[in-house]
């Protein structure tokens, strides 16, 4: 309902219309409608993630420059372009349908993205661009994990699991709601 109008913000890569969204959203809502209670706020609309967490997963592009080939051992040069969300749940769905999205949220799971330096000789160093005629790859790697505890700290993966589902965490006066 409410579009509000910044001071400014620069022209912007990869931006599509509101009516373009709203079309994409009624195009999902169609789709889930069949496990989902069709009332307004029970269905899955999207998923919030954190600013903080954004900027924290981008620095791995400054952190992560090669990955190493499990079975050769092989050093392999590689830039960070982005990362890839994966739709999940914390729980299997035992029924279908009139679902309630409180009860079964979906969930979205950040995985850095990779493109090896070998692929992407057309590109400066330092150029984090995700070139589309190249190869991606999910980067899965151990990554220590900070509990709780100061003292406790597991072995994970470079697995992010940081969203909110929305409609736990939504803007129900949004167009796209």
């Amino acid at each position: 309902m409410a579009i509000y109008e910044p001071l400014k913000i620069n022209p912007q890569a990869d931006v599509i219309t509101l009516t373009d969204a709203q079309a994409r959203m009624s195009n999902w809502r169609f789709l889930v409608r069949s496990l989902y209670n069709p009332a307004k706020g029970f269905a899955p609309n999207g998923v919030f993630i954190p600013l903080t967490d954004i900027l924290e997963i981008s620095k791995l592009k400054d952190q992560v420059k090669e990955v190493v080939n499990a079975e050769t051992k092989e050093k392999i040069p590689i830039t960070i372009v982005g990362m890839r969300t994966y739709f999940a749940m914390d729980q299997k769905l035992d029924v279908v349908g009139n679902l309630r999205a409180i009860d079964y949220p979906i969930k979205a799971i950040l995985i850095p993205v990779f493109q090896k330096n070998s692929d992407r000789q057309q590109v400066d160093e330092g150029d984090f661009t995700c070139l589309e005629d190249v190869p991606t790859y999910d980067l899965i790697a151990p990554v220590p994990s900070i509990t709780g505890s100061k003292d406790a700290i597991e072995t994970n993966y470079s697995i992010y699991d940081i969203t909110q589902p929305c409609p736990k965490l939504c803007d129900p006066q949004s167009d796209l709601y």
